[in-house]
């Protein structure tokens, strides 16, 4: 399983964008330099401190799928850390997005050999055919395609 990998963009201070593998994350931002707000400001809470209080800004970000860091200033920036081995782990590459194909499952082969970007074009063509199933292209391995000493019969 992969583990879930997590951009965040920040610009003067503050987060601008968030891009995630897991498409369920949620994210809450805790900002303890919000001295110059008030409690009237929103999200603005006031917080106990060993000190007396501090202002603290906490609120939601919206979580973007890692594919949209495609053709992004923040794409640019981690390719060229990535490029200058400055990252211990690489993010997946946001540009290979799911593509898909349509299988003729009596023929038992590729409709062609034509690559949807999108499964909303996919479908589209598949409409138009007969015992055709949009597959994901290049499609994860199952259970059933890995090799063993007793190979299952076709479900």
């Amino acid at each position: 399983m992969a583990h879930t990998q997590i951009v965040i963009h920040v610009h003067g201070g503050i987060v601008q964008e968030v891009f995630c593998s897991d498409k369920g994350a949620d994210l809450t931002v805790v900002d303890w330099d919000a001295d110059a707000l008030s409690l009237n400001d929103r999200g603005v809470v006031e917080v106990p401190t060993p000190g007396g209080s501090s202002l603290v800004c906490v609120g939601q970000q919206s979580v973007l799928s890692l594919a949209q860091l495609a053709g992004s200033e923040t794409e640019k920036a981690i390719l060229a850390a990535q490029a200058r081995g400055l990252l211990q782990s690489q993010i997946k590459d946001s540009r290979q997005s799911p593509r898909y194909v349509l299988y003729d499952f009596d023929a038992d082969e590729l409709v062609s050999i034509r690559i949807y970007d999108s499964y909303a074009e996919a479908a589209e063509d598949a409409a138009e055919l007969n015992n055709v199933l949009i597959v994901q292209w290049p499609r994860e391995a199952s259970n059933c395609d890995k090799s063993d000493d007793n190979p299952q019969e076709d479900l």
